[in-house]
């Protein structure tokens, strides 16, 4: 199964590219968006369908728009379906993995929450998606916000959160990104005691270089946003 990606204001889109041709004449799916106006009870009937069938590929682009959208009501499904076949006798890897990609797919929130709930149960499998749902954040937003979030689900996503963190501020864009979030939590620049409290810094331990980095990429994004 695959997913694309896409974003709408309001609502995060994930378009289907195919058209499928019928005698000659194509005809086009209805829009991946109509999932969207849906019953919350179709909406979680599809999921369970789709667990069903082993995450068929016509349905990617509709799951991955009700994922993004509707995280909240359906990742805890998904999670819960992982957590009955990790118990099952002949577990399906197969189903393990699909559902494990889908369900941080959004890099939100509640995929991090879901990702601790497994990994209480077998950290060396599943603490790996701890990186994979930051760097989906990516697509959909800033993922130092996803971040912070997940860094109350236990020590191990939060060390993990911070492994990916320490790699993640190398990359001038990720530390524009952290100087945002930042800016958003204290309202002003990061000053030296909020590297001694702030628990991602804390991890982190930044040199002089990279709070500097920080501190000048926050003062240079404050003014656009007064």
């Amino acid at each position: 199964m695959k997913l694309s990606k896409g974003f709408s204001i309001g609502v995060v889109f994930i378009f289907a590219l195919p058209l499928h041709f019928a005698q000659s004449q194509a005809v086009e799916e209805p829009p991946a968006s109509e999932v969207l106006q849906w019953s919350e009870t179709k909406q979680v009937e599809f999921v369970r369908s789709a667990m069903v069938n082993l995450f068929p590929d016509k349905d990617g682009d509709r799951l991955g728009m009700l994922l993004v959208n509707r995280s909240a009501l359906l990742i805890p499904i998904l999670e819960a379906r992982i957590e009955q076949e990790l118990i099952d006798s002949s577990p399906s890897e197969r189903f393990i993995e699909m559902a494990s990609a889908l369900m941080v797919y959004p890099g939100d929130e509640e995929s991090l929450r879901a990702v601790a709930r497994l990994v209480r149960l077998d950290d060396k499998r599943f603490s790996g998606l701890v990186d994979r749902t930051l760097d989906n954040a990516l697509t959909f937003r800033n993922p130092f916000q996803t971040a912070y979030l997940g860094m109350g689900f236990g020590d191990v996503v939060s060390r993990q959160i911070g492994a990916w963190a320490a790699e993640a501020v190398h990359s001038p864009r990720m530390q524009r990104l952290w100087a945002e979030t930042l800016l958003e939590r204290y309202g002003r620049a990061p000053q030296d005691s909020d590297w001694e409290t702030d628990e991602l810094a804390v991890l982190l331990k930044p040199d002089d270089r990279l709070r500097k980095a920080i501190f000048d990429f926050a003062k240079e994004v404050r003014p656009r946003r007064n």
